[in-house]
């Protein structure tokens, strides 16, 4: 959860990006899915 809000804080300003969670190179499609999906909630 922490790593879409991260990707998604890149082109929304408001959200603040979480220091301390990483993605792993295997990890960076699905979080981009779940970003997607989240700003669709």
């Amino acid at each position: 959860m922490e790593n879409g809000k991260n990707f998604m804080s890149k082109w929304l300003p408001f959200l603040k990006k979480e220091q301390y969670t990483t993605t792993f190179s295997g990890e960076k499609k699905i979080v981009k899915v779940y970003a997607v999906f989240l700003s669709l909630v």
